[in-house]
């Protein structure tokens, strides 16, 4: 099962059917959004993640989804689905956030690559992920 948005809640539903889907999610054939960190682990192991965001696409069962990875933390993750092409891309931007943070919380680290600098998830992010208030 997989967790797919609704407008208004979150729900378990069936995986859908999509589009080259290889053991459970698709190829990300066109990359839309991605980013490197350098994320360092409480006891000092350094990894070198890159958060990649691809094209949505319509699965043709009434939904879209959007391919998302975390390369360096994660081995896969599962597509993303929402009613339509922007939630799908919005919740997908909004579990890179999430997966991040909650390393963090763990005592992680995530570091811009360039220098080294703490990421501020408040910037990179704005308020993608953050909160579920109503629009």
């Amino acid at each position: 099962m997989s967790l797919v948005a609704t407008r208004q809640r979150w729900s378990a539903a069936p995986e859908r059917q999509a589009v080259r889907r290889v053991a459970g999610r698709t190829h990300m054939n066109e990359t839309v959004a991605s980013s490197s960190f350098w994320c360092i682990r409480p006891n000092g192991h350094r990894m070198l993640v890159t958060a990649e965001i691809g094209r949505p696409y319509d699965t043709g069962a009434g939904d879209w989804a959007c391919p998302v990875s975390l390369r360096g933390l994660y081995d896969r993750l599962a597509d993303i689905h929402g009613v339509d092409s922007l939630q799908a891309l919005c919740l997908a931007a909004s579990l890179v956030r999430k997966l991040l943070t909650s390393f963090v919380d763990d005592g992680g680290r995530v570091l811009h690559p360039e220098d080294e600098s703490e990421v501020d998830f408040n910037a990179t992010f704005s308020g993608i992920g953050v909160g579920c208030g109503s629009a």
